[in-house]
């Protein structure tokens, strides 16, 4: 699959989310690692139901609450 120019800036801010992570204390470190892992998982499920053509869909929605 190949990405797509959102999916790029996505994965670019995820990096950077968990570079930042690694620089911080633990309960925060972890806090942004786990924010950065779900927003990797929605991106993911997005990217997934696009490709099927799904992309704007009720289950969308629903995945992304």
């Amino acid at each position: 699959m190949s990405l797509s120019i959102g999916q790029a800036a996505i994965r670019g801010l995820i990096a950077e989310g968990r570079r930042l992570a690694n620089s911080l204390p633990g309960p925060y470190r972890q806090d942004l690692l786990a924010k950065c892992e779900r927003v990797e998982q929605l991106m993911m499920q997005l990217a997934d139901l696009a490709a099927r053509g799904e992309g704007e869909t009720a289950h969308l929605l629903e995945a992304i609450k």
